[in-house]
This record gives structure tokens, sequence and C-alpha cells, in this order.
């Protein structure tokens, strides 16, 4: 499908060219849509914002309340197959 161009016969059959009769309508359609759009846009911001500023409240609160200091964690031990494949390496052998 072809797009209308703007001095062609308006599709709503009123007999009137498109640019008189139906273009200014779907060009505040689209004007309308985008305006929603960026309103839509804005509060999804807005409330992502309050959510995160909440969390990280939150998170600060727990850390001050919290009573332990959090065990330390060793690292995973590290191994890979040597080259020949018959073995694991760990640690000093790598």
């Amino acid at each position: 499908m072809s797009e209308i161009g703007r001095n062609d016969p308006c599709p709503c059959n009123s007999g009137k060219k498109y640019k008189k009769c139906c273009l200014l309508k779907v060009d505040q359609m689209k004007q309308d849509a985008l305006e929603l759009r960026k309103t839509f846009q804005d509060q999804m911001d807005k409330e992502w914002d309050s959510w995160f500023e909440k969390d990280q409240a939150q998170g600060r609160e727990n850390m001050k309340n919290s009573t332990t200091n959090p065990e330390p964690v060793a690292p995973a031990a590290v191994g890979v197959i040597d080259p020949h494949g018959t073995s694991l390496l760990y640690g000093d052998e790598l």
C-alpha cells in the first residue's frame, strides 16, 4: 500500500483533498501520541527514581542496624584442567 499524498483525494471519501480533510487530524493524533508517550516516560522516570531512593534508604538503614560485621568470604577455589586433560590444577599449581 502506498502512502497517501497531500493532494490525493482523502480516503474518507469526503471528496476533499487529503491536506484539507484528514491530514490535520492525523497530524494531531501523532502529536497527541508523542505527548502521551513523553508524559508516560516522565511518570515512569519519577517512579523509578522514587523506588531507587527508597531502596537505597532501606539499605543504609539496614547497614546502620546491623550489629555484626559480615564474615569475610574466602575466594572460590580456582581450578583448570591441565593441557593434557589428565588432572585438575589448583591455586599454586597453576
